[in-house]
């Protein structure tokens, strides 16, 4: 499972299903800011792309994409930081698709992707401390949180101590 990480600390599953098409189109269901859908096409896209190119992927799919609170229901949020989240959910649903097994994955992330091409880089993001704060919560021991390589000055040393003691990796990138 992937999570989304935003600014008020909250986090919501990225939910991906992926489908074989002609070309790598991205769709957000519910009714997403155009800051959110640039998120999901800039991930999904720049993954697809990344994978292919390295011969990982052997289709090019259509990306249906979700983001889910905790009580299920499809969660409005603005902004274009979940973009790393669609990566990684892209990713895992992909290779599940390709592999037909499961990726067991249990992280958190919070990443602007720069572009939707394959050597995208992670940019900056704002309030880096509160949504690693707030994926310490929801994730399990043995999870992991990916957070923008730029943004660890802003990583506390509360927040390594908390990551430590719960045994969750923080992962900058």
């Amino acid at each position: 499972m992937v999570h989304a990480l935003f600014a008020d600390g909250s986090a919501c599953e990225v939910r991906v299903e992926v489908d074989a098409g002609p070309e790598p189109k991205v769709f957000v269901l519910g009714q997403p800011s155009r800051e959110l859908l640039l998120s999901a096409e800039r991930g999904g896209n720049a993954a697809q792309l990344a994978l292919r190119r390295r011969k990982v992927l052997a289709r090019t799919y259509a990306t249906f994409c979700e983001l889910l609170t905790g009580t299920g229901a499809t969660s409005t949020v603005l902004g274009e930081s979940a973009g790393l989240a669609f990566a990684l959910a892209f990713t895992a649903a992909a290779l599940e698709r390709e592999r037909g097994k499961s990726l067991a994955l249990a992280v958190a992330a919070t990443g602007m992707v720069a572009s939707g091409g394959a050597d995208a880089v992670i940019q900056r993001v704002d309030s880096v401390g509160t949504k690693l704060r707030g994926a310490l919560e929801i994730l399990s021991p043995g999870g992991a949180v990916l957070y923008p390589a730029a943004n660890g000055g802003d990583v506390t040393d509360e927040v390594r101590e908390a990551a430590r003691s719960k045994s969750v990796r923080l992962v900058p990138v």
